[in-house]
Order: structure tokens, then sequence, then C-alpha cells
């Protein structure tokens, strides 16, 4: 329900279009990827599952130089599509070009300081450090693939073709569960070098895939002579160059927190901790999906300058992305025993349950961050914010090694993440104000506030369903979903929407009956 007068209604009909195509592959991916996982940790065990995940985490760590490239990379040529798309070629090649040299700088990287911690800072079982030294390679074998098809799903996000995305998408996730199912073929290889082996395969599928794709839609993102432009490197790098501060940072918060799990509490809680991040990848991919459709029309209605419309998609999409999280988290945290009993058989391991219930928290957080962002990236003066959200987010890394180092247990890394998210949204919303003129007053009270509301009667609900309804069964799992979807329409009617957006809705109902 994204309201505009100053808009063309084919906008608003596009994000509804795209938005259905990434539900279809939400939908497919998430069934895929659940799986996925408790077919690789049956077959791996909870200590090879969580020495995946702590090898996988650190090498991905270091992708961080390659983010902001990407999100410069579609921030301009969605920018240029609004001014007319004369320089689409010069921006394709050019960042190509930098996605290789970042490729380069992160191979020597890992192969230099990456392998040097790895085997003397990290905590792995003895038996496994040859297996781990060679994985290590697959992986970033896989990065440095994943970092080249980088610009082209940039162009494919851009040009707004979900519909191939979501297909790609789905073929990836069918690859992945393909690897699993490999790995209980008996092969005279360990299981985990099997593993990196399959995914550098697949790996280099998708990169053709993409490839080949987007020279035959997109005529810009054929390379036929390596020309770099230095003007638009320079705009790119610019960019990116801001924006790598706070990757760096986001990074420290996400898979720096995997390797201190990894140090000061071993293998074991690290595949705890993998199975809840596995879980909000899962719910955090419902929202991205639906922002994903959205983002692009903040950035093109900004360089068209109809900033009344970018203000109201940023207001309403994120609004929406929450409460569309909330569908999903609470349920989950009504039945988590039940879930990971269902999802991952009798091979649970110890913590997942609370490291589960807390990052489903931060995912409702982080939901808000998608359009909020886009607002910002869309007006280009990125600089002051990116200092300003990358000291905040620092502080996610420093408190928990701090905490880990005086006794705190695991559990404490996501508690600290949920704090400083709160802080993190304070500041977009001040930059949101600078950029592109949004009332903060006004998105405090039409967003933050309905939101607050809602998630404070969602608490209740949680506590009563505890309280009233047997542990683990379906019969609770149905029972609670239903009841709180039948609870949440009327609040998302009554609280969230304005008057003018019930209204449209009561006619398209009215439409509906009438036609």
């Amino acid at each position: 329900m994204l309201e505009t007068d100053e808009r063309p209604f084919t906008s608003n009909k596009r994000i509804a279009k795209n938005t259905f195509f990434l539900y279809i592959r939400l939908g497919v991916i998430m069934l895929v990827k659940l799986y996925t996982s408790r077919v690789l940790l049956n077959v791996l065990g909870i200590d090879d599952y969580g020495v995946y995940n702590a090898v996988a985490a650190f090498v991905i760590s270091f992708s961080f130089i390659s983010s902001p490239l990407t999100t410069a990379t579609q921030r301009f040529l969605n920018f240029d599509m609004g001014k007319g798309g004369g320089r689409l070629n010069a921006l394709f090649v050019t960042s190509f070009l930098l996605f290789v040299i970042v490729s380069l700088v992160l191979f020597i990287g890992l192969e230099t300081v990456g392998t040097w911690f790895l085997n003397n800072k990290m905590n792995f079982p003895q038996y496994t450090i040859s297996a781990v030294n060679i994985l290590f390679q697959l992986i970033i074998l896989s990065l440095v693939i994943n970092i080249l098809r980088m610009p082209y799903e940039s162009a494919v996000i851009a040009e707004e073709k979900m519909s191939f995305y979501a297909i790609i998408c789905m073929v990836e996730a069918f690859l992945t569960l393909g690897t699993a199912f490999m790995l209980k073929v008996e092969f005279n290889v360990n299981k985990l070098v099997l593993y990196g082996i399959l995914n550098v395969i697949y790996t280099v599928l998708l990169m053709i895939m993409y490839k080949v794709y987007c020279n035959h839609k997109f005529p810009y993102t054929k390379i036929t002579k390596m020309r770099f432009d230095k003007n638009t490197a320079k705009e790119v790098c610019v960019f990116s160059g801001w924006n790598f501060f706070g990757s760096c940072a986001a990074m420290t918060a996400t898979q720096g927190i995997t390797t201190l799990i990894n140090i000061f509490f071993g293998v074991v809680c690290n595949a705890a901790y993998g199975i809840a991040i596995q879980i909000q990848s899962a719910v955090g991919n419902v929202v991205q999906n639906f922002q994903k459709a959205a983002n692009p029309q903040i950035m093109k209605s900004y360089s068209e300058g109809s900033l009344e419309y970018t203000r109201s998609l940023v207001e309403n999409v994120s609004k929406f992305s929450f409460i569309l999280t909330l569908m999903f988290v609470v349920p989950l945290i009504c039945n988590i025993d039940f879930v990971l009993k269902l999802w991952l058989g009798n091979i649970v391991p110890p913590s997942s349950q609370l490291f589960t219930c807390l990052v489903l928290c931060l995912v409702s957080l982080v939901s808000f961050a998608g359009p909020m962002e886009a607002g910002i990236m869309a007006t280009g003066k990125i600089k002051s914010f990116q200092i300003t959200f990358s000291i905040i987010i620092f502080l996610n890394i420093i408190s928990t090694y701090f905490f880990f180092k005086n006794g705190a247990s695991a559990y404490w890394a996501v508690i600290i993440k949920c704090v400083v998210e709160l802080f993190v949204i304070g500041a977009r919303i001040v930059y949101l104000r600078k950029g592109i003129a949004l009332s903060a007053k006004h998105f405090i009270l039409k967003t933050f506030v309905p939101c607050t509301i809602i998630s404070a009667i969602s608490t209740v609900y949680i506590f009563v369903i505890i309280k009233l309804l047997p542990d683990g069964d379906w019969t609770r799992l149905i029972i609670s979903t239903i009841v709180y979807f039948l609870l949440l329409i009327p609040c998302t009617y009554v609280i969230a929407l304005s008057k003018s957006q019930r209204k449209k809705l009561k006619q398209i109902n009215l439409r509906s009956v009438l036609s």
C-alpha cells in the first residue's frame, strides 16, 4: 500500500509485479535452503558443520571490500537510467574492471593475512586442520567468482528484471541442495573438501548464466573493449570509498561476530549460531524481496526529482517491511523448540533455541534498514552518514569482545547487536531528514510508533500462547500461526494504515466485488 498522487500508476504496478516474482522465488528458496541445512547438519555432523560455518564466515568477511562497489554500481546504473541512460556502457565496463581489481586484492589478502589468522588464531579440532586449509582455498575461489558476478547481478536488479532474478536464485538453491545430497555418496575425499569443490562448480555455472542473460538483454553489459573511464571510475570509487567504511563496520557485526564466537566458544557454538543465522537469512529474505522491488524506485524517483514520492516510499516500505517480518517472527518464537526439531530432526546443536529467538528479534529491527538506506544512497551525499554509521556499528565488535573477555555468554553478541541497531535507526532518520527532507517527527509518528504498538501487542501474544497452549506439537504451531494472522490483520488496518490508505483499500475491495 504505497500511497502517492504524483507518480504514475505503473510505478506501483511494477513494484507489485516484481514483488510477486520475488516471493515465488522466496517460497522455493526458503524451503530448499532450510532442508539443505538439515541435510548438511546430518551428513557433516555438529562439529564439521560448525567448522564450515566458521571458515565460510571468515572468508566472506573479507568481501566487505566488494560490497560498497556493488551498491555503487546499482546506484549509478539506476541514477543514469533516470537521466536517460547515456552512460550505461561506460559505467558497466568501468565497474567490472573495478571488481576485477577488488577480487585480486581480496585474493592476495586472504592468501597472506587470512591464511595466517586461520591457522594461528581460530579454534578448530586438530583432526580437521588439513581439510580446513583446503576448504579455505576453495571458498576463496568461490568468493572471487561471486565478486566478478556482481556487476551483472547489479544490472539485473537495476533493470528490475525480477523474474530472471527469481529463477536464477531458485536454480542456485537447488544446486546447493544437490551439493548437499552429493555428500551422501561415498567418495574417497573428505566431506568438507568435497562440499567446497561442488560449491566452486555451481558458482561457475551461475556466473555463466548471469553473463549470457545480461549480454543478451542489456547491450551495455557487453564488454567489447576494456575501456577504463577515469571520470566514471572516480565517481564510483568516491561513492564506494565512503560506503567502504559502512561495509567494513557491517562485516565486523556479522562475520566478525562468528569469528569471535569461534575463538571464545569453539565450533559447537558456531554450529548453534549458524542455525540461527540460517533462520535469520530465511526470514530476512522475506522482507528483502519486498525491498528489492521497491528500492530501485526510491533511487529512480529521487533522480527524477519526485521527492514526495521518494519520502512516501521510504516511510511505507519501512513500515510494511517490519509488519511483514512480524508475520514470520512471532509464530516462530512461539514454537521455536518444535520448529527446530521438525527442521533438524534429533540433531539440534545446544543453545540453538535462544540464539534463534534473539536473532529473530534482531531481524525485526533490521527490516527498517533497506528503504531508509536506499533513500540516503539515492542522494549520493553519504560521506558524513557512512562515518557516523561505521562508528556506531563498530560498537558491535568492540562491545562483544569486551563482554566475551569478561566472561559473558555467547548470547550477548546478539543482544548487543539489537541495542546497536536501535542507534543505527536513529542515525538513519537524521540523515534522511538532511537528504530528502523527510520529517523525523512524521517518520516516527507514522512509521515507528505504529510498529512499536504492534510489537507490544505481539509480545503479549507470545507470552499468552506459551502459557496457554501445550508445547512442541503441530496443534500449537497451526493454532498460534492462524490466530496471530487474524490478530495482525486488524491491528495493521487500524494502527498502521493511514486514513487515505484505508480509503483506497476499501475502494479496491468494492471494485473487486462489482467486477
